[in-house]
């Protein structure tokens, strides 16, 4: 939920690398993800380095979120799985 959240307002997201996390963004233009500590420190200071990448990150996850994973899309997704799997 916290994904979605953040993205869809337009935060950069930096985040513990999960494998589903491929299913809904792409890494390094949507999303930024770490798999320990050193490595996050790492991203961070880049970020601060490079200011407006973060907010390039947030825009671009944004019109992801907003294209591709509302509400209503994701609902209709759920119903479809549902008919699929369950029929009707």
């Amino acid at each position: 939920m916290r994904l979605f959240e953040a993205t869809g307002v337009g935060c950069a997201l930096l985040t513990y690398c999960k494998s589903v996390l491929i299913d809904y963004f792409l890494e390094g233009k949507e999303v930024l993800t770490f798999k320990s500590i050193q490595e996050l420190i790492e991203k961070i200071k880049c970020l601060l380095k490079k200011p407006k990448s973060d907010k390039l990150l947030g825009q671009n996850a944004q019109n992801r979120v907003l294209h591709e994973h509302t509400t209503d899309i994701q609902t209709n997704q759920l119903s479809e799985i549902i008919k699929y799997n369950f029929g009707k």
